[in-house]
């Protein structure tokens, strides 16, 4: 890890979360389009809320989605995305430093991490770790480096043992690491869950998929394209 992205991240840990607390793409473009109307209004507000920051009915009591960046950023930047997934890894090493730097940093932008879960029991596994490793405040560190090591679809690398070592390099408690992951599969295996279906009842069909104060983006887009939009609703934020 170089000097600068080493006071970047620890620059960045007051202002983290996680753990308790959309086929391939295309790089399709799927505007999000704006209905009049007061019952389309109640159907957008409730939109909002599933797509934000806090879990839905369906979620396990106690659930929040692993966040980064200031709670009050006037920009909301949901993420979903699977361990496995080729275009994920693409968006995760090529695009999300960057974007961390110029938006998270400078308090701008909060990201919102949810799990489509859609490869197999590796992404399970990683998943529910990733989760563990939340509940020690490093859930980003840990996905970073699960994307990082990632080889393919069911590949055989993220053994128990290999994730294992992944929170023992990161300086986890590996105790309650190890109890967290035997324990609590099935409180995070219902959270991936509803965040599948939360997905799916908002048109997200694959992964990566992203939403950008409710703007749809569907891949691993340029990293200027997410610029673009992030820009956008900046300025769509300061006229309100």
């Amino acid at each position: 890890m170089t000097k600068k992205r080493s006071q970047r991240r620890q620059a960045r840990q007051g202002r983290r979360g996680g753990g308790r607390q959309p086929s391939s793409t295309t790089g399709k473009l799927v505007p999000y389009f704006l209905l009049g109307g007061i019952g389309v209004a109640i159907v957008a507000a409730l939109f909002f809320i599933t797509a934000g920051g806090g879990g839905s009915s369906a979620h396990p009591a106690g659930y929040e989605p692993p966040t980064l960046g200031a709670a009050d950023a006037p920009v909301e930047f949901v993420m979903w995305e699977d361990f496995q997934c080729p275009f994920c890894k693409r968006f995760e090493t090529e695009t999300l430093p960057t974007l961390e730097e110029k938006f998270v940093d400078t308090g701008q932008v909060k990201f919102v991490w949810r799990n489509f879960q859609r490869y197999g029991s590796e992404s399970t596994d990683a998943g529910i770790a990733s989760y563990c490793a939340g509940e020690q405040g490093q859930f980003w560190e840990f996905k970073h480096v699960v994307y990082q090591n990632q080889q393919g679809i069911q590949a055989g690398i993220f053994t128990e043992d290999n994730l294992r070592k992944y929170a023992i390099d990161l300086g986890l408690d590996i105790g309650a690491y190890e109890d967290c992951f035997a324990n609590k599969g099935a409180f995070y295996l219902e959270a991936m869950q509803a965040d599948k279906d939360m997905a799916q009842s908002q048109g997200v069909n694959g992964t990566p998929a992203f939403f950008i104060n409710g703007e749809f983006i569907s891949g691993a887009q340029p990293t200027s394209t997410f610029e673009a939009f992030i820009s956008n609703a900046l300025n769509e934020a300061r006229q309100q």
